[in-house]
């Protein structure tokens, strides 16, 4: 990777950095002036790509999400307010940063870096538990601590952080940087990395994620396929799968201590016992549905449905399915604009994805983009990947990806068209 920086690599870099590192120490640093004041930095840096451009319908899909926010703030709070800038930033990020995709570069390889990092921190912490906890509980905020300690209780390891689901998003990136970017990580490294990830994976004990990235890889491998091998394709991973599950289910009892086993025999118990093993969702989600049903509309207002928690039961839950958190707090409305862009830019990216076969320069930047959105899709199943800002701006650092890639296909498309119309008209001159 090359150490000198252009100006349009700037954006890119900034909101990778805001949703890994900063996040990294966000429990030492929870102020939402800094937030807005990072936010605030990365939109100036966006100002680089103002060109006379025409917005694109995927453009004003993306600003008319901010409506939203217009009629769901029951009240302008310091971190109302905070959430308003940090989704605008988002907003104008995929708008504005459009360019050649090796922009994005030092933004993936940051990524990795940051995995790598996390790694390192969760081996220290195998090997140092007692002392590596005190010491970030030392560092760490008073409203941190307790995230920290509940992740603690249920045997989590956390890395450098105190959300384990952070630290295991950086892993799931990084795991599809290494796979579809295949000039970020040097080719001898890519196998090791790979392997080191998928353990930092199971060390976070998120059964989600695992379940979402083996998903997601196995669905960009089936879409990326030609028409005569996707067939081939859907059989062979099939197999794996089922193949992954007996040796799963066989070696179970051995490595019953590694955490995210354990909750995976947990929950496999639960479920064949007939006894609840959501951890209390569905109660959550039932909670929300009834707010719903009183306000299916417009909602009940932005965070209202964590507020009304927090009062009730002094601490502070979601509902951990951020479609039907969007239902409960935006209504009908405002869900369809939150949803609709990022189908919309799903769709698109598959559409060029079909198209990239003859320009491999961008097939790898695409691929990339469509796991990361079809992960935050299908993860938004189980978290609220989009309220939360390590998510939300890898996602928009993903669908800028998909958008630089469409722009420049439609450029070489429009170039190569013009030569076409020029041999002709010079044929016709002769």
């Amino acid at each position: 990777m090359k150490l000198r920086l252009k100006v349009s690599e700037i954006a890119p870099i900034l909101i990778t950095l805001y949703a890994t590192w900063y996040f990294i120490i966000s429990g030492i640093f929870m102020k939402a002036w800094i937030q807005i004041f990072c936010a605030s930095l990365i939109m100036l840096s966006c100002v680089v790509f103002l060109k006379k451009r025409r917005l694109t319908v995927a453009d004003l899909l993306w600003l008319l999400s901010l409506i939203p926010f217009l009629y769901v703030m029951r009240e302008w709070s310091p971190t109302n307010i905070r959430d308003m800038i940090v989704y605008l930033c988002f907003i104008m990020f995929i708008i504005m940063v459009k360019g050649n995709t090796s922009i994005f570069d030092k933004a993936l390889s940051i990524i990795v870096i940051t995995a790598s990092f996390q790694f390192v921190c969760i081996i220290i912490q195998v090997l140092m538990r007692t002392q590596f906890d005190k010491f970030l509980y030392s560092i760490l905020s008073s409203g941190a601590v307790v995230t920290f300690e509940r992740a603690i209780s249920g045997n989590y390891y956390t890395g450098f952080g105190y959300i384990p689901g952070d630290t295991s998003g950086y892993f799931v990136d990084a795991i599809l940087v290494i796979l579809f970017c295949k000039n970020i990580v040097k080719k001898k490294h890519q196998n090791l990395l790979l392997v080191l990830f998928m353990i930092g994976v199971f060390m976070c004990s998120k059964k989600s994620h695992l379940l979402c990235l083996i998903i997601v890889v196995a669905l960009c491998c089936i879409l990326s396929a030609t028409k005569n091998k996707k067939i081939q394709k859907i059989v062979s991973i099939t197999l794996m799968i089922f193949c992954f599950l007996i040796v799963g289910y066989v070696l179970l009892p051995f490595f019953s201590k590694i955490p995210m086993v354990n909750r995976i025999s947990q929950s496999i118990e639960l479920l064949l016992s007939g006894t609840d093993f959501t951890s209390n969702r569905t109660n959550l989600t039932a909670l929300a549905m009834e707010f719903f049903v009183g306000n299916k509309i417009f909602g009940i207002g932005w965070k209202e449905f964590n507020q009304y928690t927090f009062l009730k039961w002094g601490n502070t839950n979601y509902v951990n399915n951020v479609y039907v958190q969007l239902l409960t707090e935006t209504g009908i409305f405002g869900t369809i604009l939150f949803v609709t862009p990022m189908i919309y830019t799903l769709l698109r990216t598959l559409s060029w994805l079909k198209r990239s076969a003859y320009n491999p320069e961008d097939r790898g930047y695409l691929l990339f983009s469509l796991g990361i959105q079809l992960f935050y899709l299908i993860y938004g199943l189980f978290e609220i990947p989009f309220y939360d800002y390590t998510f939300l701006f890898i996602y928009g650092l993903a669908v800028a990806i998909a958008n630089s890639c469409c722009l420049n296909q439609a450029r070489r498309q429009s170039v190569n068209s013009e030569i076409k119309d020029g041999r002709i008209r010079n044929e016709a001159n002769l």
